[in-house]
């Protein structure tokens, strides 16, 4: 850290210059100016036949030797604020209301800003002190509609920790997750998919959970995640049990949010409709799945996604800027096709006799006040999962089938507890 008036360096991490009061540049100065941030882009391919090559991971390379921590600052190496908690901070996993999407959206640029100078001594400073565990590049999505979008945090260079795959649910992306990859305290690595047809994720191909399978498996060969831990949501679920029994040996445990063996078309809703019923309002707005959506459909997707969310944005215990977000995701398919499709395809799953092949732990989590995945599916699941080699079930007092959304720190907690019990 230099000062622009010439003073004798500062060996300690301070925003001020020891000897004169003023501001301290990081790694620039005042001629030079802040160095450019560039963004590291990268993809995971997903074209049929999906033989995605076999990449290395972000963090392969060997980083250059870490100086000692130099203490917090209030100013990352850009010269920005920085957007990890400070001393004066109050403790706890969430950060002040209103600041939640600030936060995500600087340590993007900070992250983006890492990668571009390792091996700057202040980086790297900065890094240790912060942890992998905070600036593996949370929230960098990368990818392109020419391939499967994802965003990751931490690394495991060593293997001793397991790596975490994060399947999204029914209309949503990899950002489903985010709240949760906020607050989750595992220190590997974090890994959130966008399943094909939605979100930013390529738009062709099938949109099957056995083709939905096949690409987690191929996304984990062209990321370098040779097993992991899956932890779905909704539709998810049934994505990560069809990895689970297609290729149990790339999975080290299973996470269940919101899960099911099978989706009953019967199931009351609570207020008289079925969720074979929603499937034929979904056909009657969508209909061929070759058009875009109508004012009708977006109507039921807004009901669909919002009714959980609905009194915690109220209340002020989930921003409402994430509520918009969900329905900002929620329409990216520029037609019906996965709306149809998907919603179908659900219905058509029955995994409950399959499932006792799976032998790996598995944890389900579900909220109390969940209509789409109640206390009877849930004991359906549990009793399916006979084979696995524990099988713990957590409840979630005041949750819906948002869990995720609402009850990320809950949700976060069990997770942590789960992964820690897999090595």
């Amino acid at each position: 850290m230099s000062c622009p008036k010439g003073c004798p360096p500062s060996k300690v991490m301070t925003t001020k210059c020891p000897t004169c009061g003023g501001r301290l540049s990081f790694g620039t100065s005042a001629a030079a100016g802040p160095r450019p941030v560039t963004m590291q882009s990268q993809q995971a391919p997903m074209q049929a036949p999906m033989q995605a090559p076999m990449q290395a991971p972000m963090h392969a390379a060997a980083a250059p030797p870490i100086p000692p921590p130099l203490g917090w600052s209030e100013t990352a190496p850009d010269g920005e604020w920085n957007p990890w908690a400070g001393p004066d901070d109050p403790p706890g996993p969430s950060p002040p209301l209103g600041m939640f999407e600030k936060q995500v959206a600087r340590r993007a640029e900070v992250n983006r800003y890492l990668l571009a100078h390792r091996g700057d001594a202040l980086v790297e400073a900065y890094i240790h002190f912060h942890g992998p565990n905070q600036l593996g590049i949370p929230y960098a999505e990368r990818g392109t509609d020419a391939g499967i979008s994802y965003a990751e945090r931490g690394t495991d260079a060593d293997g001793s920790l397991p790596t975490l795959l994060l399947i999204h649910g029914y209309l949503d992306s990899w950002k489903s997750w985010s709240r949760v990859m906020e607050v989750l305290q595992h220190k590997g690595r974090i890994v959130a998919l966008t399943l094909r047809g939605w979100g930013d994720s390529i738009k062709t191909g099938e949109l099957t959970i056995a083709s939905y399978a096949a690409d987690v498996v191929a996304f984990m060969d062209a990321v370098g995640i040779h097993t992991a831990a899956l932890a779905g949501h909704s539709m998810g679920t049934l994505v990560a049990e069809a990895v689970a029994l297609a290729a149990p040996e790339r999975v080290e445990g299973l996470v269940l949010a919101g899960a099911m063996a099978t989706m009953d078309p019967t199931l009351d809703l609570g207020d008289g409709t079925t969720l074979g019923a929603c499937g034929e309002h979904i056909d009657a707005w969508a209909g061929d799945g070759e058009g875009a959506l109508n004012a009708k459909g977006k109507a039921w997707l807004e009901g669909f996604q919002l009714d959980d969310l609905a009194p915690f944005v109220k209340s002020g215990a989930v921003p409402q800027a994430f509520a918009d977000q969900v329905m900002e995701e929620t329409l990216k398919p520029p037609t019906t096709r996965p709306y149809k499709a998907c919603w179908a395809e659900m219905l058509r799953q029955d995994h409950s006799a399959a499932l006792a092949r799976v032998k790996a732990p598995v944890c389900i989590v579900w909220g109390a006040d969940d209509y789409v995945c109640p206390t009877q599916v849930q004991a359906a699941l549990q009793k399916c999962l006979s084979g696995a080699e524990a099988c713990d079930h957590r409840c979630i007092p005041g949750a819906g089938h948002g869990v995720i959304w609402t009850h990320a720190a809950e949700t976060a907690l069990i997770v942590d507890s789960f992964l820690a019990s897999l090595r």
